[in-house]
């Protein structure tokens, strides 16, 4: 998954839907409201898995608003990139889910949650995000809204 669809994706789709091969895990789909107090609420088979207060992006640097798969997943990872005052940063973040370009959704150690703080990401609390993890599977939709 590289959160592009392709010729070979909907192969692949068509596939699958002809051999009757589908999912028996449930359906999960994810809505991120950058409206303060800012929240992450994740749906599995139309029952609230999680509802949570979180981050999103900074007027510098905004999370993007529409509907995005997750494309990639780290339980551990190491986010580098540039601050918009042009310094670099070196993350250690946890429980990650890719969705747009660089952004996911993943834990984030801040002070407080609700308010716009980060570079482009939804960030969690360690539990929130311990929870939601599982949930942002590859081709999860997550939707980011105003």
């Amino acid at each position: 998954m590289n959160g592009r669809p392709s010729a070979g994706l909907w192969n692949a789709l068509l596939s699958a839907i002809a051999t009757n091969e589908v999912n028996t895990g449930g359906y999960n789909y994810a809505v991120g409201n950058k409206t303060p107090p800012q929240t992450l609420t994740i749906w599995h088979d139309g029952t609230v898995a999680l509802h949570a207060a979180t981050n999103t992006g900074i007027a510098q640097s905004p999370t993007p608003s529409g509907t995005f798969p997750v494309y990639a997943r780290y339980r551990n990872y190491v986010m580098r990139g540039t601050n918009p005052d042009g310094g670099a940063y070196v993350d250690p973040v946890q429980y990650v889910a890719y969705f747009y370009d660089g952004d996911a959704v993943h834990y984030f150690p801040r002070a407080a949650y609700g308010i716009p703080q980060s570079l482009g990401c939804i960030e969690l609390r360690l539990g929130k995000a311990a929870i939601a993890w599982p949930y942002l599977a590859y081709g999860t939709l997550v939707t980011v809204v105003n």
